[in-house]
């Protein structure tokens, strides 16, 4: 499936902030501890399978994570 016309809003930088001052300090997957420097942003559900950029649907995963799973959806990562 094409990422084509899938939206993608704002500034990662922000969004992985936003998520750290909330609380969510490890990578979603492995539990790894993640610092704003060495996390990612992760879209639980995909975009390019249908999920949403919204902050429901957003996480902070490290780089080898993220990677790993492309578009998977979670129960096939």
């Amino acid at each position: 499936m094409s990422l084509k016309g899938a939206k993608r809003k704002g500034n990662s930088r922000r969004k992985r902030k936003a998520i750290i001052a909330k609380g969510t300090t490890d990578c979603y997957w492995c539990g790894k501890p993640l610092t704003l420097d060495t996390s990612t942003l992760e879209h639980i559900i995909p975009i390019s399978r249908g999920g949403l950029d919204h902050h429901n649907n957003t996480t902070i995963a490290c780089v080898e994570c993220n990677g790993a799973r492309g578009s998977n959806m979670p129960e096939l990562a």
